[in-house]
């Protein structure tokens, strides 16, 4: 079955600007996005560092791999690809061989609801790696898939062009339009936590930052 081509171009945040976005912790956009848009904990790290950059979208049929072979020739450097994998973690869509390729095309990260393999090689490449799971089982191909549009992972809707920030903690996904808000928000939610420690550092008041519940006697 054919591969299904969507949306692969879209407006471009500066590599300045994904820097940036690399410097926030994951836990601060979540919050500053009301805790939603956080990839399910099943989405972990399995290969190098943090990352930043805009979402490139892949769905897949359980266990075929055909279709992520067909999108490594149409990533821009900096991009982070996303794929739908349907949480399917019997076959590896995912190994050391891909993992060179991207790093050769430039690619910022890779986000996988599935399974991959080569953990090892994977863990000793210059390249972030997200992943639902492990399995030594090699991929499928031949069943199709789509390449762009909006794609389902670890639990959140993301489109091409979203923000996608990941560190140890896991993967957050900003919505494009609220890229320039939530990036805001950030920074004051980051002020306001310095301040916080700082107050705890000389032994000051919380009460009116942290509400108590009411306590009863059993």
């Amino acid at each position: 079955m054919a591969v299904k081509l969507g949306k692969t171009s879209f407006e471009r945040l500066s590599f300045e600007r994904l820097n940036k976005w690399k410097e926030i912790p994951t836990a601060i956009i979540g919050d500053s996005l009301n805790r939603q848009n956080v990839m399910a904990n099943r989405i972990a790290p399995v290969g190098f560092g943090s990352m930043a950059g805009q979402a490139q979208t892949v769905s897949v049929i359980a266990g075929d791999n055909g279709a992520i072979h067909a999108v490594m020739d149409m990533v821009s450097s900096t991009d982070i690809l996303v794929i739908d994998g349907g949480g399917y973690l019997e076959r590896a869509l995912w190994g050391g061989i891909l993992n060179a390729r991207a790093i050769k095309s430039g690619l910022g990260g890779v986000i996988i609801d599935g399974a991959v393999r080569d953990i090892l090689e994977l863990k000793g490449m210059p390249l972030p790696v997200y992943a639902a799971g492990i399995t030594p089982a090699g991929p499928h191909k031949g069943w199709g898939g789509q390449i762009g549009g909006p794609v389902s992972c670890g639990g959140v809707s993301v489109a091409p062009g979203d923000i996608v920030v990941g560190d140890a903690d896991g993967v957050v996904v900003i919505p494009f339009k609220q890229e320039s808000k939530t990036y805001d928000t950030s920074l004051e939610r980051i002020a306001f936590e310095e301040q916080l420690l700082r107050k705890i550092d000389l032994g000051e008041d919380l009460s009116e930052v942290f509400k108590k519940p009411k306590i009863e006697l059993l």
